[in-house]
Formats: structure tokens, C-alpha cells, sequence
């Protein structure tokens, strides 16, 4: 199958608001090295990471112009001369190269993720930043014995849907923090154990309250601030606090800090990337089957709101910051006309 000389992407110039710095702009066409396919895009998912990084919070380490997006799910059109694996015409996550918001990507075949017949596309364009993230959480950092309590904010999340599945799983319990109760049935049916509404009640008192006064033995974090704080001082003496989110854009405080020293609390900064650098490509790909087998086996698929077209690039972002929605938004790479 060929693919045209250059195809529509959406890129940024400068950092800023997403309303203003994106542009649906035309690609050229990459020539292809020996070890790389060619992936034409079906969907690709708009996360948080996507915007904060548009908005210049890791602009230290970027640079520009770029395409947007991390994550996405396409079929392989061409491959480079020593090329074999993964087969013309197959499902691949499209990891670790180009921006995924556009209709062509290449990356190294090595780097390609095979998705199973069993995982549909909308799931597959969600494979990598959430649900990969939960599991090495769960495999690599969370090592407690079976019955233990985690609390985690923002439990609302698409994130936090797919964590309490492997969560529970790997045996363990969940308190679910929300700032509302919009969420709270969904997550009571998904099997947490107590579901706090932190706009009417104290976190720090019903954790306490919840555990007979000890605490959890580890909290996720994914808001910093204010909240983030509160929720540190619901992890027993010797805890681990996951700290893998900035939704309020401001840092933990110092004297969160202080008390990994004062009881013994170990604040664990969890960022994927430092995970992918971490491992060989072997290792992720072992790790990536296993993780999708147990959504296979748990027949989980990961909700979508809606799909948007990249021309409709600033009604699918500006849907993607509403609070309240029922999945994640998605955009349809290849729809343009």
C-alpha cells in the first residue's frame, strides 16, 4: 500500500493554550530506515499528558515544532528492508516514535506493540499511557500482601478505572477519593471498598477512620497541592506514596516531604517514561502481553465518549477537559476527506 507524499497532522510552533498553538498542518512523508514500518493511524487517544505537555510544563525537554500525542493504534502499510515482524496489514500500538495525532507514523518495528484480535480498536488506542502505567505501579512499586489498602485520588479518572481492575487482581483493596458523587456507583459496582466524597468529608478522618487508625499502605496521587498533602498523612508509618499526577499544577509541600523522614514514608514520583528507559524492549514487550491477556481474560474494554475527526481538533480537546465524561476521548487519524 503506498501512502501519500505528505499527509494532515496536528502540530504546535510555541507553547501555549491548545486553542491557540495547534494547527492542522501537513507532514512530509519519511523515508523509511531498514528497521521501521509505517503505521497509518486509526485512532489516537487525547490525555492529560498531551495538554499539560502542549501547555510548556516539560518544555525543558522539547522540542519544537512537534506533532501531538503518545498513544494510538494503526495498521502497518510498509516495512523497511529488514523488516519481518510485525506482519503488512496487522493492529500495532505505534509507541516511541512520531506524534500519533496524524494519519502516518513511523516507528522503530521493534518498538511496535501486536494487538491481539480480542482487543477492539477504541481499547487498543488506550493500551499504552493508562493501563501499562497501573500495571508496572502494581508489578514494580506496589509489593504488599494480598488484602492491602491503597487510596487514590482523582478516582474518577479513566486512569483509576483501569488501576482498581488490576488492582483488585493483584488481590488488593481500594478507597476511592472524588471530589464529587458523580462517580461513586460506577466505582462501588467496579469492587472498591469505600468511595469518599472529599467535598463533604475529611480524607485524612475516614481513612483513618476506615482502617482502624493505621492508615493504607500506599497512595496514588495525581493532583499534588493541597490534595495531595492531605492525602499523604493517610499512609501508615513505612507507606509508599505514588506521585504520578499534577492536576492542580502545583507541587506537594515541603512538609510532605519532611515526613519520609519523620515516618518513614517513601514519596515515589512514578512517571512511565523512566519506566520505558528502564527496560530493554524485550522486557516491555513481555510486559505488554501479559497486561493485555489480563484485560482479555477480565473482558475489560476501556470506555470512549466520543470520536472526533483532526479537523474537529479543538471541539475533541476542549471535550477532553470537561469533567463528568463517561470515557475517553478519541480522534479518528484517517477520517479526513
Amino acid at each position: 500500500m503506498n501512502s501519500p507524499s505528505s499527509h494532515c497532522a496536528i502540530a504546535y510552533h510555541q507553547f501555549g493554550e491548545p486553542s491557540e498553538v495547534l494547527t492542522l498542518t501537513q507532514a512530509t512523508k519519511l523515508v523509511l530506515a531498514p528497521d521501521q514500518i509505517r503505521v497509518k493511524m486509526l485512532l489516537s487517544s487525547i490525555n492529560p499528558s498531551d495538554l499539560i505537555t502542549i501547555r510548556g510544563i516539560y518544555k525543558e525537554r522539547m522540542a519544537l515544532p512537534r506533532v501531538v500525542g503518545y498513544e494510538g493504534v494503526g495498521i502497518v502499510v510498509e516495512r523497511g528492508a529488514n523488516v519481518n515482524f510485525p506482519p503488512m496489514g496487522s493492529r500495532v500500538l505505534a509507541l516511541r516514535g512520531e506524534g500519533t495525532w496524524q494519519e502516518y507514523v513511523v516507528v522503530s518495528a521493534t518498538e511496535a506493540v501486536l494487538v491481539p484480535n480480542e482487543i477492539d480498536d477504541q481499547t487498543a488506542a488506550q493500551l499504552y499511557i493508562n493501563p501499562l502505567t497501573a500495571w508496572t505501579m502494581l508489578q514494580d512499586e506496589i509489593r504488599y500482601h494480598q488484602g492491602s489498602t491503597i487510596a487514590m485520588n482523582a478516582a474518577g479518572s479513566a486512569f483509576c478505572r483501569v488501576f482498581i481492575l488490576f488492582a483488585k487482581l493483584f488481590g488488593y483493596e481500594i478507597i476511592a477519593i472524588v471530589r464529587n458523587n458523580f462517580y461513586t456507583e460506577r466505582l462501588l459496582k467496579a469492587g472498591v471498598k469505600e468511595v469518599i466524597d472529599s467535598s463533604t468529608t475529611n480524607v485524612e478522618e475516614a481513612v483513618l477512620d476506615l482502617t482502624n487508625g493505621q492508615g493504607v499502605a500506599a497512595v496514588l496521587d495525581a493532583i499534588g497541592g493541597e490534595e495531595g498533602d492531605g492525602l499523604a498523612k493517610c499512609v501508615q508509618n513505612g507507606g509508599k506514596m505514588l506521585h504520578y499526577g499534577l492536576l492542580s499544577e502545583k507541587a506537594l509541600s515541603m512538609q510532605t516531604y519532611h515526613a519520609q523522614l519523620k515516618r518513614g514514608l517513601k514519596i515515589v514520583p512514578y512517571r512511565l517514561r523512566d519506566w520505558v528507559y528502564k527496560h530493554d524492549i524485550s522486557y516491555r514487550q513481555q510486559v505488554f502481553s501479559a497486561m493485555m491477556e489480563a484485560l482479555i481474560n477480565a473482558c475489560f474494554s476501556l470506555p470512549v465518549e466520543r470520536e472526533y475527526p483532526l479537523e474537529q481538533i479543538f471541539e475533541a480537546v476542549r471535550t477532553s477537559e470537561e469533567s463528568r465524561r463517561s470515557g475517553k476521548i478519541l480522534l479518528k487519524c484517517s477520517s479526513l476527506k
